[in-house]
């Protein structure tokens, strides 16, 4: 059996980043999960993803044909392309309002890979292009939502065909327990204010830890001038690979997402669970979709005064810190190892009739 999915934008962005194309260009798509979900994948069958030529990266993929997309939209709406996937049985694709998936609802039946993605901060819009384009999503043989919120919005904005949960994973060879000694707390994520970096900073005050953060954005010179002024102990490290990531994880106290908005799921929780380091998080779709009590920590999100009383539990109580840690590794590897995610994506699209490339029937 030949599967195609298509993944229009492999890349992390948001609106304002699309007008910079420099900001656009990847090293390599090989850490993105439509990849590791594939890779898993061919293990069943024959996958090949298509994507768009816009966010091709520097390093070539085997894993990805980039197909031309016209320059005149990518920036705005992106992408507009034409995939050649009449030689395959079964389309998986992902985001159900991508242009290029509502051009393959006209004459292909698909599933659908959905997170909740901005959709609900969106609401008019999104119920406009609901209305225009209703129709189509007949042809959806099955939404599979990546969480618990996704299930949710799709049922309560009337779609249909909702078969089971199955979000992304993470890669148990390249994240794993390494015992070295713990030296400071860790965010990870994108330098913007819907990430909440502001409100960690300021509730590190009157911890004396000291905090580091990865990744890169608009905030960073922001953030840097917040810490300065309240002379908290922050060290930017920008963007890392995943072997120094995973030394990052196995190092940490615990890892803090405090987000405001925005997470479409959280795959950097999956990679602190699976170093074997528990979790602060906010109470938002995505990242309350992975996590319990019994391992982590939930609070509200914008609140410095929880995040910061939450961090010092943590850090005053170490025997609950690595019993949170041994929970939260052990959850990881049961439930979001790619392997079985991607025999669980199998069993599904196994199930319904295969397409006859050759007859079109």
């Amino acid at each position: 059996m030949k599967v195609a999915i298509i993944n229009p934008i492999m890349c992390s962005s948001n609106f304002r980043s699309l007008f910079k194309w420099n900001k656009l260009i990847i090293e390599n798509d090989n850490e993105f999960s439509t990849v590791q979900l594939k890779k898993a994948l061919d293990k069943y069958c024959n996958v090949k993803i298509f994507s768009s030529d816009f966010y091709k990266p520097k390093i070539k993929s085997n894993h990805v044909e980039y197909c031309k997309t016209s320059p005149w939209f990518s920036p705005i709406i992106a992408p507009f392309f034409n995939p050649d996937i009449n030689a395959y049985h079964k389309i998986i694709c992902v985001d159900f309002l991508q242009p290029a998936t509502l051009k393959l609802l006209k004459k292909r039946k698909i599933y659908v890979w959905q997170d909740l993605n901005h959709y609900p901060r969106y609401k008019i819009i999104f119920k406009l292009l609901r209305l225009i384009f209703f129709k189509r999503f007949k042809n959806v043989i099955m939404f599979i939502p990546k969480t618990e919120s996704a299930r949710n919005f799709l049922l309560e904005n009337g779609f249909k065909k909702i078969g089971p949960i199955i979000g992304g994973g993470v890669d148990l060879n390249k994240f794993k327990i390494i015992n070295l000694k713990e030296k400071f707390i860790l965010c990870v994520g994108r330098l913007s204010k819907e990430k909440g970096h502001d409100i960690l900073i300021k509730a590190m005050s009157g911890l004396d830890k000291k905090l580091i953060i990865v990744g890169d954005g608009p905030e960073k010179e922001n953030l840097k001038n917040l810490a300065n002024k309240l002379k908290v102990n922050v060290e930017f490290k920008g963007l890392v690979k995943k072997n120094e990531l995973c030394i990052l994880y196995n190092q940490s106290y615990f890892l803090v997402l405090p987000s405001l908005y925005g997470e479409t799921f959280g795959f950097v929780i999956l990679e602190a669970f699976a170093c074997g380091k528990t979790a602060i998080i906010t109470d938002i779709p995505g990242p309350r979709d992975v996590v319990n009590s019994n391992f982590s920590i939930i609070i509200k999100p914008g609140d410095v005064k929880a995040l910061n009383k939450a961090m010092k539990y943590l850090l005053e109580n170490k025997k609950i810190r690595k019993k949170f840690g041994r929970r939260a590794n052990a959850f990881v590897k049961k439930n979001y190892s790619w392997d079985i995610l991607a025999k669980r994506f199998f069993e599904i699209i196994s199930k319904t009739k295969v397409f006859n490339a050759e007859t079109g029937i």
